[in-house]
Parts: C-alpha cells; sequence; structure tokens
C-alpha cells in the first residue's frame, strides 16, 4: 500500500478570517474520544460517549499587532475565534476555538517565540 506524507510546510493556519502561514512554526490536532467500558456477561463492551478536539500552534512573536494580540484580546475577552488548519488533504475547522492560553517566550539570543492552545468541535472536511 502507497504512503502519502505531507509535509508541515503545505498548511496553511487561519485564525479570526485571517491567514498566517510564514509566521506559524509548528502545530498539533488531537481528538480524543471519551469511553467508557462496561463489564458485561460476555466480557467488555465499549461505547464513545463523547468526543474532544484541541489544537495548539507555535508561532513567532509578532508585538501587539497581530497573532498574538488577537488570541490575547479572545482569551481577556473571553472570547471564541474561529480556528482551520489547511492542509494538502483537507482542513481541520473548529467555528469556535475557545483560547486556553497563549504564551510569549523569550530569551537573550533567539527569536521571541509563542504557543497557543484552543478547544472546541472540530470538523475535517
Amino acid at each position: 500500500m502507497a504512503v502519502t506524507a505531507v509535509t508541515g510546510s503545505t498548511f496553511t493556519v487561519t485564525v479570526a478570517s485571517v491567514v498566517y502561514t510564514d509566521q506559524v512554526t509548528d502545530g498539533m490536532i488531537t481528538q480524543t474520544g471519551t469511553t467508557v467500558r462496561t463489564k458485561t456477561l460476555g466480557g467488555h463492551a465499549f461505547n464513545i460517549v463523547d468526543a474532544t478536539s484541541s489544537a495548539s500552534l507555535g508561532f513567532l512573536y509578532d508585538g501587539d499587532s497581530a497573532l498574538y494580540n488577537a488570541l490575547s484580546d479572545a482569551v481577556t475577552g473571553q472570547n471564541a475565534v474561529a480556528l482551520l488548519v489547511t492542509g494538502s488533504t483537507g482542513t481541520f475547522t473548529m467555528t469556535a476555538a475557545y483560547v486556553d492560553s497563549v504564551d510569549l517566550s523569550y530569551d537573550a539570543t533567539g527569536v521571541a517565540t509563542c504557543k497557543a492552545s484552543f478547544q472546541g468541535d472540530m470538523v475535517l472536511s
């Protein structure tokens, strides 16, 4: 069976209708099911009762102007943002992505970077 490999550089990230491609350094999408295990007379039954989605982004710090500011405002305003991660094989969409955190990291010698984490219902199309 042939394997399709998708490179990270083919992804684009859209937050609140603004495309951030060159600024994003890495990301992760996680989809988790909550499974209930029930003992039965014939062994065990497993049922998925809930599914949760989360995402994280690493990106270059851009001062108080663009992506960092938009996410910081979403946290302090307790607002959701639309998050789309588009690759060559489909688009992951969170129409209401709640920003859990946005972190700024810096040292004396390197480029300032940020991490942001999101939760919400995600659809792959």
